[in-house]
């Protein structure tokens, strides 16, 4: 009787043990990528250094080739607007979440280094 007893317990905690090893508490939902974010991401990967924060707003359409083309760029600096257009223009981007093309608007801010 104590065998069934002990053998009970065990196969209890063989799959008490089992089912917690298969959920992972640290596993997060996968990050969808936006094309705020591939922007960023694109635009971020420059040495561009301005002396102080500057805002443009990028007009843009998505192509059949799932690449960003720039429209106009709203900005009182000439070298931003230039920056954007030559950084950003036909970049591909994985975001399909897009309507190729919708005519879309973002702002983009530059913050200065200090």
């Amino acid at each position: 009787m104590k065998t069934i007893k002990l053998l009970t317990v065990l196969a209890i905690l063989v799959c008490t043990n089992l089912s917690i090893a298969h959920t992972d508490p640290k596993k997060e939902a996968p990050k969808v990528e936006t094309i705020s974010n591939e922007i960023q991401r694109i635009l971020g990967r420059s040495n561009l250094v301005v002396k102080e924060d500057a805002l443009a707003k990028v007009y843009f359409t998505i192509n059949v080739k799932n690449e960003i083309v720039v429209l106009n760029v709203d900005s009182d600096l000439f070298a931003l607007e230039e920056f954007i257009k030559s950084n950003l223009n036909y970049s591909k981007i994985k975001t399909k979440s897009v309507r190729q093309g919708k005519r879309y608007v973002i702002p983009v801010k530059f913050e200065a280094r200090k």
